[in-house]
């Protein structure tokens, strides 16, 4: 009767810990929310254009697409492209999501959530 007392505890703390671990590592990230992140200061757009850096030798014009998450704290995470112009673009393009700026979070039903947000990167010649 003890071993099988011992076994239940065991179990139950084997699962209470799972279950624990799996809730704090499947934290919703919502598309789209009351109130979405905002850039902070300027504007996004500017922070791009001012931060971007053609390729060397590049010559293309376009947008690379970048989807990242807004975290509860602000910060960027998971910079990952849903539209590539290319290797060293792409890599451009995930060096200035990743360096933006904290956002202030988005917001659902009084609470701050993370968000998905998605921005082109854009690359065009000056003349």
């Amino acid at each position: 009767m003890r071993y099988l007392l011992l076994l239940g505890f065991l179990a139950f703390g084997i699962k209470g810990t799972a279950q624990s671990r799996v809730s704090v590592e499947n934290v919703k990230v919502f598309s789209f929310v009351e109130k979405m992140p905002v850039f902070p200061g300027d504007t996004l757009e500017r922070y791009v254009q001012q931060n971007v850096h053609y390729p060397e030798g590049g010559r293309k014009e376009g947008a690379t697409w970048v989807r990242f998450i807004v975290n509860t704290d602000g910060s960027v995470s998971d910079a990952e492209i849903t539209k590539a112009m290319g290797k060293e673009y792409d890599a451009e393009a995930l060096r200035v999501v990743r360096a933006m700026p904290k956002w202030q979070p988005g917001m659902q039903n009084g609470t701050v959530v993370k968000v998905w947000m998605k921005v082109p990167v854009k690359f065009k010649q000056k003349n």
